[in-house]
């Protein structure tokens, strides 16, 4: 049994609103039909970007059941299984099991569990589908807890389907940690059996000389073919070009996380009428005016230094 992720740059969808906070199946039919003919190598539905945390548990069943129709056989398909609650998360999983090829599970936020808690959160999760391959999400700016590499190692040991983590921790000594700990505590090889993902797009060239196969992206949503071009060099062993590239794109993403995301790229989709509007779920708010302008005028910049093959702009409303 293969519980493989596909090598390479994966985007992690943004969920339009229409101006009552419903959600723009419109909109998302065009862009997943668009990304769909795209070299992107998967998508990632329910992250953060996708504003799950807002999306009531119905929602999100629709959200994934819509996603799937159009994006079944044409994209790996990687469905955000995780929340605060184990007991939710394993619900979620069996009913996400359907319409997905793997699932994405997080460190649970809020309730900052201790090492021994992950440990039996994942493993809960991980046998809910044992046939289903389980990425890891290690983001501690958003949860608060820390998956530490002595951990994973734990869990790598006694789930077989545990084989991806997306590394978001922005700390390269625990990165290098965890892939030392991997290779040498573990039966697994990191480049088949287990796989490391850059969860920020400016970490990809440096994640990847490190071992990683690839990115969970945001930017990929304007840039597809640029972010999948910079992780393929990454994977040829071609760093230079791979940074050359990312030096380019560098500015724009640090505007799209120049205030929470998923503001910026939302309101960047919009801005390109790729969504008809920028509306966000409270907590979460429209970008300003003055700030959005800049970060239009940075996409405009980046736009006219790219090589004109790459198409950045996606589908029209």
């Amino acid at each position: 049994m293969s519980f493989k992720f596909p090598d390479g740059a994966y985007v992690v969808t943004v969920t339009p609103f229409n101006e009552d906070k419903t959600i723009d199946y419109h909109s998302f039919k065009k862009f997943l039909e668009w990304i769909s003919t795209t070299s992107i190598a998967g998508v990632v539905l329910l992250g953060t970007t996708s504003e799950s945390p807002t999306l009531t548990y119905e929602e999100r069943k629709e959200y994934v059941k819509f996603a799937y129709k159009i994006l079944e056989s044409k994209k790996f398909i990687v469905v955000g299984v995780g929340g605060t609650s184990t007991v939710e998360t394993v619900s979620f999983a069996n009913f996400a099991n359907d319409y997905s090829d793997a699932f994405m599970v997080t460190v649970p936020a809020y309730n900052k569990p201790p090492q021994r808690g992950m440990v039996e959160h994942f493993k809960a999760v991980a046998n809910t589908v044992p046939s289903k391959p389980n990425m890891l999400y290690n983001v501690p700016g958003r949860t608060a807890a820390n998956l530490l590499p002595e951990t994973l190692v734990q869990i790598l040991n006694e789930c077989p389907n545990v084989t991806a983590i997306k590394d978001a921790t922005g700390n390269s000594e625990q990165r290098k940690k965890m892939i030392n700990l991997v290779n040498n505590n573990t039966d697994r090889s990191l480049d088949s059996t287990f796989k490391v993902f850059s969860g920020d797009d400016a970490d990809i060239v440096d994640i990847c000389r490190a071992g990683g196969r690839g990115v969970i992206s945001v930017v990929g949503n304007i840039t597809p073919e640029y972010i999948t071009e910079e992780v393929q060099h990454c994977l040829d062993g071609d760093f230079d070009k791979a940074f050359k590239m990312a030096n380019l794109v560098e500015p724009l993403i640090k505007g799209i996380f120049v205030d929470s995301n998923p503001i910026p790229i939302k309101h960047l989709m919009h801005v390109l009428d790729i969504y008809r509007t920028n509306e966000m779920r409270l907590p979460l708010v429209p970008m300003e005016l003055e700030s959005g302008e800049k970060l239009y005028q940075t996409f405009i910049e980046f736009n006219r230094n790219i090589v004109k093959d790459y198409e950045v702009t996606g589908p029209k409303n």
